[in-house]
């Protein structure tokens, strides 16, 4: 366990890059690979190594049932608080008295809800933001072809821009350790400014601007090491396809009838295919609607 570092994974968001399937089912809680993991369990696994987890819940209870008996199920326990509105980084703000106010001389590990990550080396990412003492430490991965991209000079980084410009920039992964005293500090001027409850950025509204005021450093994933933001619906299926040596991945509840022909697909919820020829398709059902998405293109 790595003392004086604790998770939290945001789980709260809307998921429509994943629509129309996460109608039938919350984000977090889509099947991903095999042995009925979760997307969020790729996340709950890392946080396993810190000291606790929390994980921060939409605010529609509705949506959330299956996700919170899932993280009950969990041996571990991991603490669950829940939005009032639409928030995104806003509710470090709201929940501050219970991440960080206690324990201000810690640091917080944030791990999104839908990447899948493999080999990373807690230890090492966590020592390199204590030897460094940075109030923020990004995770850093080889260039991908979409979010955002740090420019990073012997550690330190020194912009963060939509557009890769040359062989120092790494994408970001969205995974960052932070200061909790750099946290409440900014909680502090939100506060102060009248905050009630607007939704915040947490690269935009807090760790950009630490770049000019602070010390924001980044680690680079190992060689070894895997990072995907899988949540569109391209890179959640090929995530899929690759954890499971494309054989089909079923959730729960769904099913494959004796005249099916299904290879190569993803079912979420209580899908049943009774008969016909699927393939490469992403087919979600709560047994009343149904939504299926043909996967075209597919990474061989």
């Amino acid at each position: 366990m790595l003392r004086g570092l604790r998770s939290i994974i945001p789980a709260a968001g809307e998921a429509t890059r994943l629509r129309p399937h996460t109608l039938v089912k919350q984000k977090p809680m889509l099947p991903m690979g095999s042995d009925g993991k979760k997307i969020i369990d790729w996340s709950l696994n890392i946080a396993s190594q810190t000291e606790s987890t929390t994980v921060t819940l939409h605010f529609d209870e509705s949506k959330t049932k299956d996700l919170e008996n899932h993280l009950e199920s969990k041996k571990d326990k991991v603490a669950a608080l829940r939005d009032s509105r639409r928030m995104g980084a806003a509710s470090l703000i709201a929940f501050s008295y219970d991440l960080f106010e206690p324990y201000p001389e810690g640091n917080s590990l944030i791990l999104p809800a839908d990447h899948v990550v493999e080999n990373i080396n807690l230890s090492e990412f966590y020592e390199k933001h204590l030897e460094m003492d940075a109030d923020v430490t990004i995770l850093g991965v080889d260039i991908k072809p979409y979010g955002q991209y740090i420019h990073a000079h012997n550690g330190t980084v020194g912009e963060i821009s939509d557009h890769p410009g040359g062989s120092e920039y790494m994408s970001s992964s969205g995974i960052y350790i932070i200061s909790n005293i750099k946290l409440l500090e900014w909680i502090a001027r939100n506060k102060r400014n009248g905050w009630n409850g607007e939704h915040r950025s947490l690269m935009r509204d807090f760790i950009t601007p630490l770049i000019y005021t602070g010390n924001v450093v980044s680690h680079r994933l190992p060689d070894e090491g895997y990072w995907d933001d899988a949540g569109t619906i391209k890179r959640y299926y090929d995530n899929n396809m690759r954890l499971s040596l494309s054989n089909n991945v079923l959730d729960d509840e769904a099913t494959i009838g004796g005249e099916a022909t299904v290879s190569r697909s993803v079912l979420i919820g209580s899908t049943a295919i009774k008969s016909g020829i699927i393939d490469a398709e992403i087919i979600s059902s709560d047994g009343l609607n149904q939504y299926s998405t043909k996967i075209y293109n597919r990474r061989q």
